[in-house]
């Protein structure tokens, strides 16, 4: 029975973790290093499918034709006079060193759109933003997101919520994930995380009734 409880509990802890990822509250349950290293583990997941086409584009540009510079021919029999080497008067001879080399503009891969800071509102997380939000969480949010989610969300609520946010979340993905914690939260729970949620900027921070008004209006 305690191996089960055991059990449990870091089941429970880590599916919590998918259900921050999808509220744009990534790393809030981080209370501790080894929480922090699954969220770390999500997070590469979510960043891989960004980083693999990159990586293939740089990778593809290797100079080919290397054959002929490797391989020079010299004449023996018919030794090459000096001035067929020279650079004419009038035509000067360009080398690598007389080119300019090209630079590739860079700014816009190390660039953060406004967007993705932490306080700015975009109703869709990127996973820039669930990184920096992730560094900003104080450890009483962690521990306020923490007992709520897990004192009022079933095994089977928190996977469907980490369902939602395989790859990445989206407007929708958020609204179906919002209706899950207006069933099973209280006004003053989900008020707690709306907050949050609005002060790292993946949230209006609109309180219960404000967002069950706004269900009510979709249904119809």
């Amino acid at each position: 029975m305690e191996n089960k409880r055991k059990f449990s509990w870091k089941r429970l802890l880590i599916w919590s973790l998918a259900l921050i990822v999808v509220l744009g509250i990534s790393g809030i349950i981080a209370a501790n290093y080894a929480v922090n290293k699954v969220i770390d583990s999500m997070a590469n997941n979510l960043v891989l499918e960004e980083i693999t086409e990159p990586i293939e584009t740089e990778q593809s540009v290797i100079p080919t034709g290397t054959n002929e510079s490797s391989s020079p021919v010299v004449s023996e029999e018919v030794p090459m006079s000096t001035s067929s080497v020279q650079p004419d008067n009038n035509e000067p001879i360009q080398s690598a060193e007389n080119t300019p080399e090209q630079q590739p503009s860079t700014p816009g891969k190390a660039e953060i759109n406004d967007t993705d800071k932490a306080g700015v509102y975009n109703p869709e997380v990127s996973v820039k933003k669930a990184n920096d939000i992730k560094d900003k969480v104080t450890v009483s949010e962690k521990v306020d997101v923490t007992s709520i989610l897990m004192g009022n969300l079933s095994l089977s609520d928190i996977k469907l919520i980490q369902e939602l946010a395989g790859g990445g979340m989206t407007r929708d993905e958020k609204r179906e994930a919002r209706k899950v914690l207006l069933d099973k939260l209280s006004p003053e729970e989900y008020n707690t995380l709306s907050k949050i949620a609005k002060k790292y900027g993946v949230s209006q921070g609109k309180t219960y009734d404000q967002a069950e008004e706004e269900e009510s209006k979709a249904s119809q």
